[in-house]
């Protein structure tokens, strides 16, 4: 018999390295639904006072590659050395191509695998332990995991019937790589058979998801006094209330609860929720955090896994802080504000990427791109040197200009 060929030596371990977020730019707070579902009773039910609406030019891709850029930036590492990206989403707009596999050419991972997983709410955790398996075995250095989701698209928010309150749009990405030590544990997951209609589900919920925690915990050889954080999916304030008592949870440790800003949003609601956590400095990096979710089919998972460093931000004058997305869509505001007839301005202005260049994409020259830095610096109160702007050509060189200016303020102000 022949014998196949033995695989490389494995990376016994695997760890998350960065985090990125996404979130869409309209805000509809609760008093914006419909009549019949009033701002008060909403948040009684859920915890939910507001979620987030993707816009048009908001898509899943568009919002997977802003995400994950965030994650690889955080952990260090580039787009190149990238070889396979997962996406978990329940609202893919087609079945192919894949939205992983647009996002890995737009990050510039050519060479990577790529493949969407669909099991809704579910979807990151059970994302996640692929990809941690796939670093332990050696098929893949380093994993893009995004959750990302437009339930607008397939819930009416303003429809009480169809429960449309509940939902958010967003993306959050981790990057996994290798680790000499476990920074991911064995992920408990299974499906119960059955449709759980209403209160059922809530009940179900409470009930059975704690039974799979603690297997969880228990794979990971840990207890939930060595837990840091506890980041559930963000469905409903009162189950995650339901979740900490069940497992007893020490008042230290710190419970996400991102569904109150974000609503819920579906398989990328752990992401974001975690990513909530680490750029606010309310969960330790390095510290054990428990994720658990479930969704349609039903699907559950829970896996205990090690914090990454914090996500990179920069702090302007006033102590708001900026994620590298939020500086891309300013620079993208500058574009319109300062507009060009019939390539930059009104409604049919493109949207700016990292990577979009400003003489050949947009158009402009010298004079342009100095109207632009103008636009960004009385927008942040910041003030760019000349000599700062020498080998500016894309949008990307902008953002991290801003960002060494806005950190060298910080600094000369302490």
């Amino acid at each position: 018999m022949i014998a196949l060929r033995r695989p490389p030596a494995t990376h016994r371990f695997a760890r998350i390295y960065g985090v990125g977020a996404y979130h869409p730019r309209r805000v509809v707070p609760n008093d914006e639904l419909a009549p019949g579902a009033s701002a008060d009773w909403i948040r009684h039910l859920t915890g939910i006072s507001r979620r987030r609406r993707a816009g048009d030019t908001e898509s899943l891709v568009e919002m997977s590659v802003a995400a994950a850029s965030d994650a690889l930036e955080a952990g260090g590492i580039p787009a190149r050395d990238v070889q396979c990206v997962i996406v978990a989403s329940a609202t893919g707009p087609h079945q192919t191509p894949t939205v992983a596999a647009t996002v890995a050419q737009r990050l510039g991972a050519r060479a990577a695998g790529a493949f969407d997983i669909s099991t809704a709410c579910t979807g990151f955790c059970y994302a996640l332990a692929v990809a941690g398996d796939l670093v332990r075995t050696a098929s893949a250095r380093h994993v893009v995991v995004i959750g990302t989701e437009r339930t607008s698209d397939l819930v009416d928010p303003a429809d009480p019937e169809q429960a449309g309150y509940l939902f958010g749009d967003g993306t959050g990405a981790l990057v996994v790589g290798p680790a000499s030590t476990p920074g991911i544990g064995p992920v408990a997951w299974g499906c119960d058979d059955g449709f759980v209609p209403g209160r059922r589900l809530f009940r179900w919920a409470a009930d059975t998801l704690v039974g799979v925690a603690r297997r969880s915990l228990a794979a990971a050889g840990v207890t939930a006094g060595d837990l840091d954080a506890f980041i559930p999916h963000q469905a409903n304030d009162r189950l995650i209330d339901a979740w900490v008592r069940a497992l007893d949870l020490p008042d230290r440790v710190t419970v996400a609860r991102s569904v109150r800003e974000h609503g819920c949003t579906a398989a990328a609601s752990i992401p974001l929720a975690m990513h909530d956590l680490l750029s606010t400095g309310r969960a330790r990096p390095g510290g054990l955090a428990l994720l658990l979710g479930y969704g349609s089919g039903l699907t559950y998972a829970a896996q205990v896994v090690r914090l990454p460093a914090p996500p990179a931000r920069s702090t302007p004058p006033g102590g708001h802080p900026w994620t590298g997305e939020e500086l891309l869509r300013r620079v993208e505001a500058a574009v319109a504000a300062v507009g060009d007839p019939g390539t930059v301005g009104g409604t049919d202005a493109p949207r700016v990427r990292w990577e979009t260049r400003f003489d050949t994409d947009l158009g402009g020259d010298t004079l342009f791109l100095a109207e632009v830095v103008g636009e960004l610096e009385g927008e942040l109160g910041i003030r760019l040197p000349d000599e700062s702007l020498h080998g500016v050509r894309t949008a990307g060189d902008l953002v991290e200009r801003v960002r060494e200016q806005l950190a060298a303020e910080q600094l000369g102000a302490l």
